[in-house]
Order: structure tokens, then sequence, then C-alpha cells
């Protein structure tokens, strides 16, 4: 297991004292996300819905990283201008931001294709554009300061094998995908940039959001094991194994396009599934999702 330090010599926009935005914070893995950097030695900037669990959060967080290195901000995603706001807050409070993980995020099933037309409008101003918005707030003035950096957007299996029974979702979640595998790809050719993109898919994590769900399945990943994993995984390249090759292979050899394909399809069957390079990834079982 790496340490912190190698961590953040590979990942320097995770160097202490730099600064993370962190969107739906309030809990599951946003709130998890935010501790793991805050024990990093990152002042972090949660974002989310006002009340109660922000405030619980923050102090949550302010317990590890202490009260000077933490902002709580309500903001909404899905409207631009509060999004904007957050931006305005955490560049003003803090200097330039170094991680930025647009994770807020709602499972709410409005229903059929062809139904409650406003609420599948509120999922996807929420699931997508909640990214999009952040993006836009956040990336210029990122790559502007020259530092390196990370944008996070949290994603799903369900933006990938789009299985039935919650169709906005997974329209949600696949929409995320395509649009930071855009972005990594606009980041990778933009001049002297220093900043990544990158699609986080967790496994099965047990979380506010999962619907239905009143016990933690056996085979759920930890939030905190599961992001330790995420923040080991996120400099490796393209280059990957998976673990049948990988246990007989002691360095890396060139991927070809078919290749490639067939590994990330294996890679699929284990929920170890990522986008961008370099990448991030949680490793569980999928047959508990």
């Amino acid at each position: 297991m790496m340490t912190d330090a190698e961590i953040q010599t590979v990942l320097p926009a995770l160097s202490r004292g730099n600064i993370a935005v962190i969107t739906g914070a309030a809990s599951g893995i946003g709130l998890a996300a935010a501790k793991r950097l805050a024990s990093m030695g990152m002042k972090i900037v949660l974002a989310d819905i006002g009340g109660a669990r922000l405030e619980h959060a923050s102090r949550a967080v302010a317990a590890i990283a202490g009260d000077n290195a933490v902002l709580a901000v309500d903001a909404d995603v899905s409207k631009a201008d509060e999004v904007d706001r957050l931006a305005e807050r955490a560049f003003g409070a803090f200097g330039d931001v170094s991680l930025l993980m647009n994770n807020a995020g709602v499972g709410d099933n409005p229903g059929k294709p062809w139904e409650n037309r406003d609420a599948w409008k509120r999922l996807l101003d929420i699931n997508f554009w909640g990214v999009v918005h952040g993006v836009e707030a956040f990336a210029p003035r990122m790559l502007a300061s020259a530092r390196p950096g990370l944008i996070i957007n949290t994603g799903s299996k369900q933006g990938i094998t789009t299985p039935p029974g919650n169709f906005a979702y997974n329209v949600s979640k696949a929409g995320v995908k395509t649009f930071t595998e855009g972005l990594a790809h606009a980041l990778r050719n933009e001049p002297g940039a220093r900043v990544a993109g990158h699609l986080l898919i967790p496994g099965f994590t047990f979380t506010g959001l999962t619907e239905g769900a009143h016990r933690e399945p056996p085979c759920s990943v930890t939030l905190a094991s599961g992001l330790q994993g995420a923040f080991r995984g996120v400099h490796e390249r393209l280059t990957f194994r998976p673990r049948a090759f990988s246990a007989r292979a002691s360095a890396p050899r060139p991927f070809s396009p078919r290749r490639r394909r067939s590994a990330r399809h294996a890679a699929l069957q284990h929920a170890r599934i990522w986008r961008g390079s370099p990448r991030l990834r949680f490793r569980s079982d999928v047959r508990c999702r």
C-alpha cells in the first residue's frame, strides 16, 4: 500500500496545503473523500445543499483538518450561478484550487422514458449538468494557475452497462462518462496544461443514494478502502493489465487496439473500470450491484 507521501510525490495536486473542492460532500463518497484528503493535509471546500447534514460534515472534516482549513458552501449544482459562486468563494478563501471532485448526484427514479418530464430534467440537471457547471466554473482558473490539478467526475457502472431499472440515472451517468472522456482529451491537448480529467466509477458502495438499501451488503466496498485504492491507482497509465495478465508479466507491454478492448471488457467484469489516463479505480464485485 502506498503511503500518503508516495501518493503526493506522484500526484502533486494532492500535496499538503493544496485546495480540494468536493460537491455532494455532506455524505457518502463525497464526505469520505473530504475526510481522506483532509487527512493528507489538504484544505477542503465542502459543497452541498445547506442544512444539518452539511454542518455536520463540516464539523467532521474540521476535526481532521482544523477549523481554518475547511469551508462549507451551500450550493445547488444544477444551477450554474450557484456553482460560479462556489468557485468565487473557494478561490477567494484559499487561493488556487488543485482538485475538483464533481460528485453531487441523485438516484431518484422518475420512471419510464415517457413519464415525469420534470423529474427527468431534475435528475439530469444534477447528475449531468452539475458536472458540466463544475468544469465550466473551475477548469479555466485551474488551467490559468499552471499548477498540477485533477478534475474527478463521479460516474457509475450503470453509465456503462445501462441495466434496466432506472433509465434516467443510466442516461445521466452515460453522459458523465462521455463528457469526462472528452474533458480528459481536451485537457491533454491544452498547451502547457497540468490539469488532468478522470472518471471515477465505484463498485457497489453503500451510501444514502443506494436506493432501497437498509443494511450494508457484505460485498460492498468500504468508502475508506475504496478511496485508498483510487488514490493508489490514479498515477498508473493506460498500459493497464488485468489481474490475469499482470500475474504472468513483470513489465507492461503495449496493447494493440484489439487487445485493449478485450482487456477493458475483462476489467468491466471485475468492476475495475476507468476512463482517461491516468486512472482512478475502485475494486469490488459487480455482481452485488
